[in-house]
């Protein structure tokens, strides 16, 4: 599994700014394609700043970017700096195609005019560490571009296992995947040869579909990794496992697209495969049921399918609201000493981060998941559901969950209930409180520590 601070993911109640443009720095405004026949023009590499990804590190990056010129100097005279939104428009396309998603935070891009990746810079700290990223990335473009000779003889119709396996691993390290010539390479080598860690690496970098074949080959490999011991495979059963959600979660995007319940139906089970091979088979048929009525939900809820949506949130509200309030206050203390005691680790090894804010948050962390689970179901009936009745019975779980942990947000929610109620003297109420919350220039911090698995519903 990644690293603890790399599944922290910041959400803010109010506005969220990310610091701005880097002080100094010039960007390209137009499309992709423009961006990149600029950058043939000048023979430039492209710097690709997603101002929506890392939110933390990167406004620190622009805070010490206005006081030090030099990131501007370096990066003026020798890229093209191209700023993009990760989360709408041509930019959401760019984040899927180099994977941006699954990337350490930070992360940047250097690319070259024809798209394919020269350096991908993960995990470094503030300007130096971005200008130290930065030379690495014009040493690596200096060299002989690798993949663009491969992609040559690719198209001219070579195809031997061996030139496969090479052309692949460079398709895979640029982030752009060929699931064509992938399909071809497992074709011409034996079963055997699939789970070889070799092998592997290639599927992981270049299957982009979910293929029973290649899949299984992944799970095989997940139920070996798994017996090892956790420090020898970490980072291969990480990926295996994104790899693996990242397909399954295609494929339930295809299935709500369609309104398909029988795709529904394989992604569910698919998903069982995923868990049992991560687990060892040690899964109980609560916990697959559980999971099963997550994708249910899910889909009927992005379908607008309110009739079979209703009973499955009814119980998994009651599942929520039976658990007392003690007991999450309980896991909170246990969440926070885990934290502190890996900060210890970090600290013995020389490193002295400052994470009071991460702290502060995770000290209710399960509450504030708690009450971001009871607000889903909560915001789906105050945008969907005309019953009193149902009202009523989101306002109890719009009740449970700003116990547990209140912002403007989730008392937004509750107001919208009030308000179809017709009780809008209540629903003025709580309006104050949001915008007394909302205090301008003040960000309600409420940090996620939770893996992707815990949240495939």
């Amino acid at each position: 599994m990644k690293t603890f601070f790399q599944w922290l993911r910041s959400a803010l109640a109010g506005p969220q700014h990310d610091g701005g443009p880097l002080a100094g720095v010039r960007y390209f405004y137009g499309s992709w394609q423009e961006v990149l026949t600029e950058a043939k023009r000048q023979n430039k590499l492209v710097f690709v700043d997603f101002h929506t990804i890392g939110f933390y590190p990167r406004k620190r990056i622009a805070q010490q970017a206005a006081l030090d010129p030099s990131l501007a100097r370096k990066f003026n005279a020798h890229f093209i700096n191209y700023r993009v939104d990760a989360k709408a428009g041509e930019g959401l396309e760019l984040a899927k195609r180099y994977r941006m998603q699954t990337s350490p935070v930070p992360t940047a891009l250097f690319i070259l005019w024809d798209g394919s990746l020269v350096y991908r810079a993960s995990g470094y700290e503030g300007v130096k560490g971005l200008l130290a990223e930065a030379d690495k990335a014009l040493e690596a473009a200096a060299e002989p571009n690798q993949l663009s000779m491969l992609e040559q003889d690719y198209l001219g119709g070579k195809g031997d296992p061996t030139f496969l396996a090479a052309y692949l691993q460079e398709r895979g390290r640029a982030g752009m995947p060929n699931q064509d010539a992938l399909l071809t390479y497992l074709s011409l080598i034996p079963p055997s040869e699939w789970t070889t860690d070799e092998t592997i690496h290639l599927i992981i970098g270049n299957l982009t579909t979910y293929q029973p074949g290649p899949v299984n080959a992944l799970q095989q490999k997940l139920r070996q990794v798994s017996e090892l011991p956790e420090r020898a495979c970490t980072s291969l059963r990480r990926q295996i496992g994104e790899r693996i959600r990242e397909l399954i979660r295609a494929r339930m995007h295809q299935a709500i697209r369609e309104q398909d319940e029988r795709q529904l139906a394989t992604v569910i089970a698919d998903h069982e495969q995923l868990l049992r091979a991560e687990r060892d088979d040690k899964l109980t048929q609560q916990e697959v049921d559980y999971v099963a009525n997550g994708f249910r939900r899910r889909f009927y809820a992005d379908t607008g399918n309110v009739d079979n949506y209703r009973p499955l949130a009814e119980a998994e509200a009651w599942r929520l609201m039976t658990i007392s309030m003690d007991t999450i206050r309980e896991k909170d203390k246990i969440e926070l000493q885990r934290f502190r005691d890996r900060m210890k680790q970090v600290e013995e090894r020389g490193d002295h981060p400052d994470y009071g804010e991460q702290a502060e948050a995770i000290s209710t962390i399960e509450s504030q998941d708690m009450a971001h689970r009871l607000n889903q179901l909560v915001s789906y009936y105050a945008d969907h559901m005309t019953d009193a009745d149902d009202l009523e019975q989101a306002l109890i779980w719009s009740t449970r969950s700003l116990a547990f942990h209140s912002c403007p947000g989730y008392l937004h929610n509750q107001a919208r209930l009030l308000i179809k109620l017709g009780r809008s003297g209540e629903a003025d109420e709580v309006l104050q409180k949001v915008s007394s919350e909302q205090t301008p220039g003040v960000h309600h911090i409420r940090v996620i520590l939770k893996r992707p698995e815990d949240y495939e519903r």
